[in-house]
């Protein structure tokens, strides 16, 4: 059998076996209504989704952490083979018989056995989707309730929800948009009080189930599952059950059965309205329906107002491990286990165009799409040619079936990156070194080592400008104030030195070289002491730390200065495309498409010429567009007076909407470190644009925030726009220059805040920052302290690319 019949097998196997599971679960295990209910829903559901679920999707989902669990699913991969090798006799004496071929092959009988599921399923549905539409139209015709119909009723009812229907029926709710409770005109004046106490309470009771959606859901599942014999039979358990949940909510623990029967065998004698998703209150279809529901009250049977804890926990135990048991049957050959490999066709040499889907970036990097391909192992021989569409994306190929083969593993694995590296930094000025020089910190053992700091007096805590990288390259943070051209390298101010390597295990190998300028190597320098400081008197002292690092995890670097310890803390975190934290970590493999595959177009198998015009063209237009692009830069300037002991919520708010990413998945950033002192400017990190508006909204509902937009503009890339801060917010100057990326999708900002006066270095910044496409730079700082009363100022500076239009573009693609 191929592997698509063994596939619909399986299917039909797992479905049945979940069912029958599920059948005897309900039967025999579960007493109570509300809890058989419930679960034979469940069961239903699952008898469809399990079985598709380990029929068709990869089961367990982290296979190579459990290897036996492989085996146990070994039935279900879809490229295995069934090889089936005729036994032939090895004596030379006797003759091999030659058989006649089968008059027919399994995968025949398969294949017309789906046709007929889908024929019968596609006409059960059809007649589901008639009788639905039918009685949708029938709820939303009846009429509401007249004023003397309203004061028949003996208690509060769901008025909003309840209709009449003008001809002998019976009491029942049907619908699902919205559903709603039919009462038939005849009752009103001659039911008593307490009957309609009866109806309404059970009514209701569908309504507050949605029972009728329920009944909808199972009315597709049956269609689809028409010849499972135990799904049919848990729908039945679901009705049953569904009844006497409602019956006790009728009776609402009052000793009424008795009279309660009889009143329900009163409306089972009556012609009553019964398509799908219709709930009546009583029916004499099918029979043992009825008789199970007075069986019930007879026996006074009590139903539970809540399924309970233990309850729900043991259905998740069930959906959890019924799969991994079921999964264990199936069709199966040893041949299975191990598949024989086909023998590779020939290749004839004839040349095919085929076209490939590439992400952005690929296509960029394979301007000379052949040159590219080559590096890569792929062997073009005469006539084959290869160009890149990066308008579109694609690399389009004339190649032999054996190089496209190739093409399409190299775009495979070019399609799949490792994340970027997310850098923030600590400097710590103090009478003590914290942590180990070469060690690593936990994200809670930064916690702790920044709150000790910023609960101890007479030190200083500096925050570093936040990079982003990619991995195997180096990178320099620097903070500093630059000698006169002819001192070698002096300067006043840090600059850190940083280079991540790629390690297994998704680590990585992490070396920092943090340098400082000092005087005469006893006392730190500042970037204000670089206006006045005796250059001959300035050394520059440095330090170097190395180890192996997981995402979230912090380097330490200890390094004497006089009297003084400086600390240096710096924070690496895997970051995603998107800019979201990646929680795999470094080793997490990004696939830039949903589908790296080749795309083969048929009208184009032999005009490679005309493709490699229209490729050729595209590029050429695509290149005056890139020239014609602009960047579109927008800044917000945010003042804030909080006091001094309430800083550090200040600081946790930024830091966990940097640290929390969408899908909530990466644990929160520590505190980012607003300094302590008001003599500079840091970047504090990076917003994706969901990140921003939530910060946004949260600082402005906030006390004591002053904020001010500036004027935005669009700029080339390379140029450099000027933005003048409000006085008040104390003036001064704005600069950033733009610079996009060769892929087209990122940023590279080089910032410049300039303080009012032009004598002091106070509050000043330069420096460069690689971004995504519409993120936001995070700067900010101490302004100054007022007594009891901190006065923080942080710049928020967006920039996007934009086409000459103004129009934005498409952000990179990511997993």
């Amino acid at each position: 059998m191929s592997a698509a019949s063994i596939s619909l097998v399986n299917f039909g196997i797992h479905s049945f076996a979940l069912a029958l599971l599920g059948w005897v679960i309900v039967r025999i295990v579960i007493r109570d209504a509300l809890r058989r209910s419930h679960a034979a829903f469940l069961a239903v559901l699952f008898s469809l989704i399990g079985a598709f679920d380990i029929g068709f999707w990869p089961f367990p989902y982290a296979a190579e952490k459990a290897p036996v669990w492989t085996a146990v699913h070994q039935t279900l991969e879809s490229n295995w083979r069934v090889v089936v090798t005729p036994s032939v006799s090895e004596s030379p004496m006797s003759p091999i018989a030659v058989q006649a071929p089968p008059a027919w092959k399994m995968d025949d009988v398969i294949k017309a056995a789906r046709w007929l599921y889908w024929v019968i399923a596609g006409v059960l549905l059809l007649r589901l989707l008639i009788q639905s539409c039918r009685m949708q139209w029938w709820a939303w015709r009846l009429r509401y309730l007249k004023q003397h119909e309203i004061e028949a009723l003996p208690e509060v009812a769901p008025l909003g929800r309840l209709r009449v229907v003008e001809s002998d029926a019976t009491p029942c709710v049907a619908g699902w948009f919205p559903p709603v409770i039919a009462l038939p005109a005849s009752a009103f004046g001659s039911l008593s009080p307490q009957e309609w106490r009866w109806i309404l309470r059970h009514e209701a009771e569908h309504l507050r189930r949605a029972d009728t959606v329920a009944a909808l859901i199972q009315g597709i599942i049956r269609a689809l599952l028409w010849w499972n014999p135990f799904v049919h039979a848990l729908i039945e358990c679901h009705a049953r059950a569904t009844e006497e949940v409602c019956d006790a909510a009728a009776l609402n623990d009052v000793q009424e059965s008795e009279a309660y029967s009889d009143f329900l065998l009163g409306w089972a004698a009556k012609p009553s309205f019964q398509p799908a998703c219709v709930m009546p209150i009583a029916s004499s279809v099918p029979a043992r329906r009825l008789k199970a529901r007075l069986i019930a009250l007879m026996e006074a049977r009590g139903v539970r107002k809540r399924i309970g804890a233990f309850f729900v926990l043991a259905c998740l135990i069930g959906v959890l491990a019924l799969p991994m048991l079921v999964a264990s049957l199936g069709i199966t050959t040893a041949a299975a286990q191990e598949p024989v490999p086909a023998k590779e066709k020939a290749d004839n040499g004839e040349l095919i165009t085929r076209i490939f889907r590439v992400p952005p970036e690929i296509a960029t990097q394979a301007r000379l799409a052949k040159e590219w391909l080559q590096q890569r192992g792929v062997a073009f021989p005469e006539g084959a040619l290869a160009v890149a569409n990066r308008a579109t994306s694609q690399l389009i190929v004339k190649n032999t079936q054996t190089q496209l083969d190739k093409v399409a593993a190299v775009v495979a694995e070019a399609s799949t990156i490792l994340p970027q590296v997310y850098v923030s930094g600590r400097i710590i000025v103090a009478n003590q070194f914290y942590g180990e020089h070469g060690g690593t910190l936990s994200s809670q053992q930064l916690r702790d080592v920044l709150h000790l700091v910023s609960s101890t007096k007479g030190l200083d805590l500096m925050s570093t400008p936040a990079v982003t990288m990619k991995l195997g390259t180096q990178a320099v943070m620097e903070m500093l104030y630059e000698g006169p051209p002819g001192e070698s390298r002096k300067f006043a101010g840090t600059s850190i030195e940083l280079e991540v390597q790629p390690k297994a295990n998704g680590r990585v190998e992490a070396t920092i070289k943090p340098s400082f300028g000092t005087r005469h190597g006893e006392i730190m320098l500042n970037l204000e002491d670089g206006k006045n400081v005796d250059w001959h008197s300035v050394t520059i002292l440095g330090s170097e730390a190395r180890a192996q690092v997981e995402s979230g995890e912090t380097l330490v670097a200890h390094l004497p200065v006089g009297k003084r310890c400086v600390t240096t803390l710096i924070t690496l975190r895997a970051l995603r495309p998107d800019g979201q934290f990646a929680t795999g970590g470094f080793g997490e493999k990004i696939n830039l498409m949903a589908k790296a595959q080749p795309a083969p177009d048929k009208s184009s198998a032999n005009n490679f010429d005309a493709k490699a015009k229209e490729a050729d063209k595209a590029n050429a237009a695509m290149d005056a567009n890139m020239e014609a692009k602009r960047v579109y830069l927008s800044v917000k300037v945010l003042d804030a007076k909080q006091p001094e002991d309430v800083g550090a919520s200040f600081d946790l708010l930024m830091a966990g909407a940097l640290g929390t990413p969408a899908s909530g998945a990466a644990p929160p950033a520590p505190p980012m470190g607003v300094v302590k002192r008001p003599d500079l400017y840091t970047v504090q990190g990076v917003f994706t644009d969901p990140q921003f508006q939530v910060v946004i909204r949260a600082l402005s509902q906030k006390e004591g925030m002053t904020m001010s937009t500036l004027k935005s503009a669009s700029v080339k890339s390379g140029e450099f726009q000027d933005f003048t801060i409000p006085e008040a917010h104390d003036g001064g100057r704005v600069i950033v220059a733009p610079q996009i990326g060769a892929d087209g999708s990122t940023l590279e900002l080089t910032i410049r805040i300039l303080s009012a006066s032009a004598t002091t270095a106070s509050h000043a910044l330069r420096t460069s920052i690689t971004v995504w496409d519409g993120q936001t730079v995070v700067v900010g700082g101490l302004v100054k302290e007022d007594g009891t009363v901190n006065h923080s100022r942080l710049f928020f500076i967006t920039a996007q690319i934009i086409d000459p239009s103004g129009k934005t573009q498409d952000k990179p693609a990511s997993k």
